[in-house]
């Protein structure tokens, strides 16, 4: 029976890292080549998040969330509300000058279900803060919007990040 399991574990660990090396060669310029209209409509409100990300644009960056928003990024021991989001945001753009951001974004999906919308992505950042420390971190996201029918605009109402 030991035997058995050893095999099994050494099995899922063998899977495991296929699986891994698969993921990192998925080429995500092509996922996102062929979304639909509708897939690139909530992906370019990713794109408006980290562009008011760089440019520290509080608005624009809070204009992106629904105000029921409950999610757990990476950087909090536990879930987070509309209130976190607002004052991590606060203090993010407060680290560092305007534009110190670069980033590189890698859809990996948008898919659907009724009128929620979840996207898919990996993104590699880098900045500068003002004393001049370099920060670099890797890692997924997945943020699930919903769509505002008095604006008609996607705004994330939940969401998930994680770092290798």
């Amino acid at each position: 029976m030991k035997r058995v399991s050893t095999i099994a574990l050494l099995l899922v660990f063998v899977l495991g890292a296929f699986a891994e090396l698969y993921a990192e060669d998925i080429d995500s310029s092509e996922i996102k080549a062929n979304f639909s209209a509708e897939q690139l409509e909530v992906w370019e409100r990713e794109e408006l998040y980290w562009e008011a990300r760089k440019a520290n644009d509080y608005d624009a960056y809070m204009s992106l969330w629904h105000q029921d928003f409950s999610g757990w990024p990476f950087t909090s021991a536990t879930p987070v509300t509309i209130e976190s989001i607002s004052n991590g945001a606060i203090s993010f753009m407060a680290s560092r000058p305007d534009g110190a951001l670069e980033y590189k974004l890698e859809p990996m999906g948008v898919s659907f279900a009724n009128d929620k919308a979840t996207t898919f992505y990996r993104v590699s950042l880098s900045y500068t803060t003002y004393d001049g420390a370099l920060v670099a971190v890797s890692g997924r996201i997945i943020h699930t919007f919903v769509r505002d029918y008095d604006s008609g605009k996607w705004l994330i109402i939940s969401g998930m990040s994680a770092v290798p």
